[in-house]
């Protein structure tokens, strides 16, 4: 574990742990606690991997929100942004994972189908086709075979682009390929309509005005950054903040997260965004 990584770790426990009193205040008036989308990536055994749950501690989070929370789909969050739904089920979550490692059909589904829980599964649809080249040291990718099973057997599909880049800055050729093309693509592959879309790396600096209008232009109704905090009303739906779900933490700090515990770390996302580089 490098030392840039162990500070992290480090300044998110502190972060939660200083959130406790609030948390044992509202728990304590039975005040709800909101909804948050929470993002996975992978799932197996690697130690090194800041993003890897093992199949026992995401077993672990996933019975505790099945007896907690409500895990909502993303069509109640579309239902509640298009006003057919007034209000979301107080203390509630949305499920998803990023990128479309083998690991969310053979560890993840099996899983959240044991306590019947949805989740929003955003792929890149260059690496379906063979275009874009992917890091295989992270883990082997789903075929197109594969990505039609886990769809067939419940788990939403959304687009994260088509090369998995920073889309600020993109030409607009660049970004019909990012948005329509993956949309299209994605469409033809599970025979389904694909509504939702998660920005890769999903700063502020990843994507910008621009994006969010041409995602409109292409019917998607709801999009994903990774910036912290609580879904709201207010919340733009083509900008609805995520929590990352990371590997050595247990489930008393996932409880803590998914009751606000790392809603102010988006300060820290807000400074952050300012000094990322690019990946183009």
């Amino acid at each position: 574990m490098n030392i840039r990584w162990f500070l992290k770790k480090v300044s998110r426990k502190i972060m939660i742990i200083f959130s406790i009193s609030k948390i044992i205040i509202a728990k304590y008036f039975k005040n709800d606690f909101g909804t948050r989308a929470l993002m996975y990536h992978r799932f197996g055994y690697k130690d090194k991997d800041p993003f890897c749950i093992t199949p026992e501690n995401f077993r672990k989070q996933m019975k505790w929100i099945s007896e907690n929370m409500t895990a909502l789909s993303i069509q109640d969050i579309e239902q509640f942004f298009s006003g057919e739904i007034k209000s979301l089920p107080k203390n509630s979550v949305v499920i998803t994972i990023d990128d479309g490692f083998l690991c969310a059909l053979e560890i993840a589904q099996p899983i959240l189908k044991e306590f019947n829980l949805p989740a929003i599964l955003f792929v890149s649809s260059g690496i379906f086709d063979n275009t874009v080249k992917y890091n295989s040291d992270l883990g082997k990718y789903l075929s197109i075979e594969q990505l039609k099973i886990i769809s067939k057997n419940g788990m939403t599909i959304g687009s994260h682009g088509y090369s998995h880049r920073f889309m600020k800055n993109m030409s607009d050729q660049e970004l019909e390929i990012e948005i329509e093309s993956s949309k299209k693509f994605l469409e033809k592959a599970i025979n389904k309509k694909i509504t939702s879309f998660a920005y890769p790396y999903g700063t502020k600096a990843a994507f910008d005005k621009r994006t969010r209008i041409k995602l409109k232009e292409n019917q998607y109704f709801t999009a994903f950054t990774t910036q912290h905090g609580v879904i709201k009303k207010s919340s733009n739906p083509l900008e609805i903040p995520r929590i990352k779900i990371e590997s050595g933490e247990n489930l008393f700090y996932f409880k803590l997260i998914c009751y606000g515990g790392m809603d102010n770390w988006r300060i820290i996302d807000n400074f952050l965004s300012k000094i990322q580089k690019p990946i183009y």
